[in-house]
C-alpha cells in the first residue's frame, strides 16, 4: 500500500471475485485506494459473527448431548473444537496487531474518513475475540462437565464391585474357618452341613437388608 498503489495478493479465486463484486458496487467517484483497503478489511471479518454462532451452537448441542446421555465419548470433538477456536484465536490477534499499524497512519496514505471505518471493524474484530475466548472458556466447562460425569460413572462402578464385595466377604469367611486343617465339632453332626448352607444365606440376607436399609444401592 503506497500514496499511488494498492496490491492484493489472493490464493482464493473466490475471494478475489467477491472483492471485485463489493467493489463494483461502490460509487467510483468516492473510491480512493483507502476506500479500497477499508472494504476489504470489513470483508474479512463480514461472517465471522455468524461463524462463531455455529460454533457456540456445536458446543451447546455436544454440552446437550452430554446431558442426556446420548453421547458416551466427546473427547475427539471437544479437542477439534478447542483447536479451530485456537486457530481463530490467533487469527483475531494478528489482525488486532494489523489495526493498531494501521490506525497508527504514520504516512497518511489513510484519509481520516476511511480511518473511522477502519475503528469500526478493528472495534468489531475487537469484539470477535472477546466472543472466541468466551467459547475456549465455554468449551473448558464442557470439558468439566464431561470429566465430572466419567468420575461420577466410575464411582457407580465401583460401589458396585464394592457392594458385591461386601456380599461375598462373609461367605469367604465362612468358607476359610471351614477350610482350615482342624477337626471341628460340627463335622460329626448330622444335619452340619445344612448349618454352614443356612449361615450362608443368611449372611447374604443380612448384607442385603442392611445395604438396602442404608441405600447403599
Amino acid at each position: 500500500f503506497t500514496k499511488n498503489m494498492l496490491v492484493y495478493v489472493f490464493d482464493d479465486q473466490e475471494r478475489m471475485d467477491e472483492m471485485f463484486s463489493m467493489l463494483k458496487k461502490e460509487d467510483e467517484s468516492k473510491l480512493t485506494l483507502s476506500r479500497v483497503f477499508a472494504l476489504f478489511l470489513d470483508k474479512m471479518t463480514l461472517r465471522d459473527a455468524s461463524l462463531l454462532a455455529d460454533i457456540e451452537q456445536d458446543i451447546s448441542n455436544l454440552e446437550e448431548e452430554l446431558i442426556t446421555s446420548k453421547k458416551d465419548s466427546c473427547i475427539e470433538e471437544i479437542v477439534m473444537l478447542r483447536r479451530r477456536l485456537l486457530v481463530l484465536k490467533r487469527y483475531y490477534e494478528q489482525l488486532l496487531d494489523i489495526f493498531d499499524a494501521i490506525e497508527e497512519n504514520e504516512n497518511g496514505f489513510i484519509a481520516e474518513k476511511e480511518l473511522r471505518y477502519i475503528r469500526i471493524v478493528d472495534r468489531r474484530v475487537d469484539r470477535l475475540f472477546d466472543g472466541v475466548i468466551n467459547l475456549r472458556d465455554y468449551v473448558t466447562q464442557v470439558r468439566e462437565a464431561y470429566q465430572a460425569q466419567v468420575d461420577i460413572n466410575l464411582n457407580n462402578i465401583m460401589k458396585i464391585f464394592t457392594v458385591i464385595t461386601m456380599f461375598f466377604s462373609p461367605l469367604t469367611l465362612i468358607a476359610g474357618w471351614y477350610g482350615m486343617n482342624l477337626r471341628m465339632p460340627e463335622f460329626a453332626w448330622r444335619y452340619g452341613y445344612l448349618f454352614v448352607i443356612l449361615i450362608s444365606i443368611g449372611s447374604v440376607l443380612v448384607c442385603y437388608y442392611l445395604f438396602k436399609k442404608n441405600k447403599w444401592f
